[in-house]
């Protein structure tokens, strides 16, 4: 004769509970990466919700085969305190840590924000790349024939600070001209006691087919840009590696 198997309320609780905390952790890891918390950061919390997870079901098979194992009552109470705790651990603590790094973000993307003033870009965008952001302007331009251009410059940095700076300006082909060029960015890369060399542009100008010219920490590379088998524009772009030995 089959035994009947009577669920307490703390051992249904605990299943609750458990369901619980699998979708929210789920939810605190979407939510976390979205708004740019620290990777690792995002990855140990993860890790930790696993584990009381996994704690938990234990506990559950435990109850589920023995009821009568703990106090019914105090147990509610225990598992109740646990939930909310790590609610707390959840929320309030994961601010609370993330809190250096996200002023260290802020502090570097308000430095930015004034270069860009500086720069007088058209606009700006800061996009979260995991441990990462990179910090993207817009410029126009006007070329000798008073013909409008673009430029696009990307700055990435982490909490340590800006590690690589990528400039990219279009030119007409027949208007292309590598002092020109120098003068549309020279003004953004001073924010990095950085000097770009128009010698060197015309080098990857000259050398557009056969990849990049580079000296020191930046490179130079220059391609052609074809719509409909028409050569249209030129593509200048200049790197500034600041990566950290």
């Amino acid at each position: 004769m089959n035994k009947r198997i009577e669920l307490k309320k703390n051992c249904m609780v605990l299943f609750i509970i458990n369901v619980c905390v699998l979708i929210s952790l789920l939810l605190f890891k979407i939510y976390f990466s979205k708004v740019g918390y620290l990777p690792i950061l995002v990855n140990s919390f993860l890790v930790i919700n696993i584990i009381l997870l996994i704690v938990g079901i234990i506990f559950n098979v435990i109850l589920f085969k023995n009821p009568n194992l703990y106090d019914e009552k105090k147990s509610l109470i225990i598992m109740c305190t646990i939930f909310f705790t790590y609610v707390l651990f959840n929320t309030v603590g994961m601010v609370i840590i993330n809190k250096p790094f996200s002023s260290s973000y802020k502090k570097i993307a308000n430095e930015l924000s004034s270069y860009c003033d500086k720069y007088v870009c058209d606009k700006f965008e800061n996009i979260n790349e995991g441990s990462t952001r990179d910090f993207v302007i817009n410029k126009t331009y006007l070329d000798y024939n008073g013909i409008q251009n673009d430029i696009e410059i990307h700055t990435k940095y982490d909490v340590n600070g800006v590690f690589f700076v990528e400039a990219t300006v279009y030119s007409q082909n027949e208007m292309f001209s590598w002092d020109d060029i120098k003068q549309q960015v020279q003004l953004y890369y001073d924010n990095f006691d950085v000097t770009i060399d128009e010698s060197l542009i015309k080098e990857a100008f000259d050398k557009r087919f056969n990849g990049s010219v580079k000296k020191d920490k930046i490179s130079y590379r220059v391609s052609e840009i074809y719509e409909d088998g028409e050569l249209i524009k030129l593509k200048t772009v200049i790197s500034l590696n600041l990566k950290r030995e």
